[in-house]
């Protein structure tokens, strides 16, 4: 939702549960006025693929739009995907980041707190990891919203700095935990206590033992 203009984008069109044909998985895109209640097409997602989250960054005067991750196909490999994605609004074009996260999630949490994207659990699918396509990742990753622009061109998402490193803030975690007991890890991390839900203790290099 940037202002008043709603945008739908890519997804899975089938209405089975679990349906993860190649050509189920779709790239269009539109926006919904909701002051006419108007559909228009606008700039078709760069792939298909579902399961994306969403923030806007930039700034007031030139906000980006940022796509995050997903579930689709990766040549012949169904998995979920590490991918960043812009999106210009004023110029209706997509790019590519210059950088992903370091592991590949979906279904995720993606919060917005302090000027800066949060990404918390997911998973990491890879139907060609044979007897092992299921992972749960649990480190949570930062990406700064304040340093991003479009680069025109070369056609991709400009980072200043070390804006958009996916910098891993939780480290140390040795199992699956809801995402409550996520956010209070990162909020102590920031903090600086070593108190977090349900109790806990830090090892030598500071991340949380379990």
């Amino acid at each position: 939702l940037q202002r008043h203009q709603l945008y739908v984008f890519g997804g899975n069109n089938s209405l089975e549960q679990h349906d993860f044909e190649h050509n189920n998985f779709v790239s269009t895109t539109h926006k919904l006025d909701l002051g006419t209640f108007e559909w228009k097409a606008v700039a078709n997602f760069p792939v298909p693929r579902q399961s994306m989250q969403t923030v806007i960054g930039g700034t007031e005067e030139k906000p980006v739009g940022l796509v995050v991750g997903g579930f689709g196909f990766a040549g012949a490999s169904l998995s979920s995907q590490p991918e960043v994605y812009g999106y210009d609004f004023k110029d209706d074009k997509w790019s590519a980041a210059l950088t992903k996260m370091p592991i590949a999630r979906s279904q995720f949490g993606l919060v917005e707190w302090e000027k800066a994207a949060w990404v918390v659990g997911g998973l990491n699918f890879d139907s060609q990891r044979k007897g092992d396509e299921f992972k749960l990742p649990t480190a949570v990753l930062r990406l700064d919203l304040r340093r991003l622009d479009i680069a025109h061109g070369r056609g991709q998402v400009r980072v200043v700095g070390d804006g958009l490193d996916a910098t891993q803030i939780a480290r140390g975690a040795v199992e699956a935990r809801p995402v409550v007991a996520l956010l209070v890890d990162v909020a102590q991390e920031i903090g600086g206590g070593d108190r977090r839900l349900g109790g806990g203790q830090r090892d030598d290099d500071g991340a949380f033992a379990g």
